[in-house]
């Protein structure tokens, strides 16, 4: 079965997604690092884990952009990771 080469153009466009790719992944560990962050201060001030409101405010953004999937699992992320650290 002969292999089809892979245009030069779908290349180049793979190769721009794997850099987006990367800064993402840059990108949600450092939202993580701040999660935790804030998830210290909160157990500092007895404050509940989850705030629906924040919660809320930050999906809209996702859902407007049609990426509310996104946003759920970065916010599910951060709930993780401020259980993980923080001992909730």
């Amino acid at each position: 079965m002969p292999s089809n080469p892979v245009p030069n153009a779908l290349t180049a466009l793979r190769q721009r997604i794997d850099e987006i790719d990367r800064a993402i992944i840059a990108l949600g560990l450092e939202r993580l690092e701040i999660a935790e962050q804030i998830g210290l201060q909160k157990k500092a001030a007895q404050l509940p884990l989850r705030n629906e409101q924040r919660e809320a405010e930050v999906l809209e953004g996702y859902r407007e952009a049609g990426l509310e999937a996104v946003g759920r699992a970065l916010i599910d992320a951060a709930v993780r990771r401020q259980k993980a650290k923080n001992a909730y």
